[in-house]
């Protein structure tokens, strides 16, 4: 076994670690006339680009679809702030990170770095005119929290994630969501598990359907990328931690060697550089056992995952843990894959078993083999082209921003959609 720590890791799968900056609020500023749209900031707690970040990405590229510009803050200086700005989003990089320390001797550090966020927060939000708080993580809210209370502006907390993995990340998410003016899950599963962890008010509650950009879509349909080698190629996609379940798919991969020996399993995703640094050598391990030597592919972080998706035979999301709907579970859907997913959370909302996809049991490496079996044969085409008619519907951007300008008005915000219902 090779030796755990970060120089191995990164080498090996790449990493989920971003830098930040200390710069403070951008200097451009934000023109404010009297028939200006609405003006939404986006409170971002990191400044790395995953499936939440692709999320904000195209909330904020198609506001004004839904009647509001939008504003993004987050740490500046990392791969989110240079996908904003690429795009032409106006951004104001705070210069901390918005995350509860994971050390707790952190902690001491906390409060001094709660003040300057809620300072910087403040400043933006009177310098720019900002006419209310759209917060992507409880953390976030809570910074936020003070200053909209001050300058009388609505909280919208989006929940990507509902169950806690830690106990100051579930203080955090009691906080916000009785805070917060409206609470947005993702999906009806996210809803009820909500309402299952914490004493929220289900009248703000607002379930909201994820959006994949059309540009993604775009990217894959002129160039999936060229793997090199022969297939059928199976890929999975995200950060390498348990609760992506790759060790799962890795087992399944296993049994279909016999069957598929031309077969390559692909891993696509940086590795955890924190508590679950050690699941990257696990699935190393895995993948040097005799019926999976020389057949896995690590290519740890790819900025082309919608070519590297159409690419793909196949796509698995074996996750053992999963609340929503996954951002690369919408994606892989609208680009008309092969998927298979977990039968978790959201993942029934998103896929119709056997009509546009499967669901097989979490954590059952056999059921999910039987299921790539399956999906390689001639059922697979099929079920492809069924989900990307119904994800392109499910999933549209318009859709998207027209319902989260709707959660503004309920919430107190000017713009349209307050207007219309007046």
């Amino acid at each position: 076994m090779l030796e755990i720590g970060t120089a191995s890791i990164r080498a090996r799968f790449g990493c989920a670690v971003s830098g930040h900056s200390s710069r403070g609020s951008d200097s451009q500023m934000v023109a404010r006339g009297p028939r200006a749209e609405p003006l939404a900031l986006h409170v971002n707690r990191a400044g790395l680009v995953g499936g939440v970040e692709r999320l904000v990405l195209t909330l904020s590229d198609h506001a004004l679809g839904g009647g509001y510009r939008a504003l993004l803050a987050c740490p500046g200086g990392g791969p989110l702030e240079a996908a904003a700005r690429a795009r032409s989003i106006p951004v104001a990089p705070v210069g901390i990170d918005l995350r509860v320390p994971a050390n707790p001797a952190t902690l001491l550090a906390l409060p001094a770095q709660w003040l300057r966020a809620e300072a910087a927060l403040r400043r933006l939000c009177e310098e720019r005119g900002v006419d209310v708080i759209h917060a992507h993580h409880p953390v976030g809210a809570l910074h936020a929290g003070g200053v909209a209370r001050t300058l009388g502006l609505p909280l919208v907390l989006h929940l990507h994630e509902i169950a806690p993995e830690r106990r100051l990340h579930l203080l955090a998410l009691r906080k916000a969501a009785r805070i917060a003016d409206r609470v947005v899950c993702g999906s009806e599963a996210s809803r009820r598990l909500l309402r299952a962890t914490v004493e929220v008010d289900p009248a703000k509650v607002d379930v909201v359907y994820n959006a994949v950009d059309s540009r993604f879509a775009r990217r894959a349909e002129r160039a999936p990328a060229d793997l090199g080698e022969a297939g059928p190629h199976i890929g999975v996609f995200g950060l390498l931690a348990p609760r992506q379940g790759q060790n799962v798919f890795l087992n399944a991969a296993a049994r279909l060697v016999e069957d598929h020996p031309d077969a390559k399993f692909w891993i696509v995703g940086p590795a955890a550089i924190d508590a679950d640094a050690w699941f990257a050598e696990h699935l190393w391990d895995l993948s040097e056992t005799p019926a999976l030597a020389g057949r896995v592919r690590f290519p740890g972080f790819r900025p082309d995952i919608p070519e590297m998706m159409k690419a793909m035979d196949v796509v698995v999301l074996p996750a053992t843990r999963m609340e929503s709907i996954p951002m690369t579970l919408a994606e892989a859907l609208t680009l008309g894959c092969r998927v298979i997913a977990s039968d978790l959370g959201g993942a029934a909302e998103a896929i119709l078993s056997g009509q546009t996809g499967l669901l097989t049991p979490p954590g059952d490496p056999v059921a999910l083999a039987a299921a790539i079996d399956r999906m390689l044969g001639p059922e697979g085409p099929r079920l492809a082209r069924a989900a990307r008619q119904h994800a392109r519907l499910r999933f549209r951007p318009e859709t998207f921003s027209r319902r989260v300008a709707e959660v503004y008005a309920r919430a107190g915000a000017r713009g349209p959609a307050r207007e219309a219902a007046a």
